[in-house]
């Protein structure tokens, strides 16, 4: 049975670090199964490898180890990559002297 390599991730970057089991025997290599693009990995046979070209949505990898002589193992990760939040304060606007302004403000509470 093979080690986890991780439950699952959240993001909000183009990149991420995988976190997987280094081999005692054999080697290992990280495939993309799904996504909404192809991602890069620097190193696929690196058990903690960096992966790019990560867009908003869901990723499956698989963290697959052989040894050439017993059947392979593998593992899959989930990695969900969430969007950056946006801020936006409200339209611009020109002050003349003599103007009296006034601002509509609504607080959030963020848990």
């Amino acid at each position: 049975m093979p080690e986890l390599t991780s439950l699952s991730a959240a993001v909000a970057s183009t990149c991420t670090t995988m976190n997987a089991n280094i081999p005692v025997y054999g080697s290992g290599a990280w495939t993309q199964d799904s996504g909404p693009s192809t991602a890069v990995f620097t190193n696929v046979n690196d058990a903690q490898t960096q992966v790019c070209n990560l867009i908003p949505g869901a990723y499956k990898f698989f963290w697959t180890i052989g040894n050439g002589v017993c059947d392979s193992t593998r593992d899959f990760v989930m990695v969900y990559v969430n969007s950056a939040a946006t801020a936006y304060a409200g339209p611009d606007d020109t002050i003349c002297g003599g103007t009296d302004i006034y601002w509509q403000i609504q607080l959030h509470r963020i848990m």
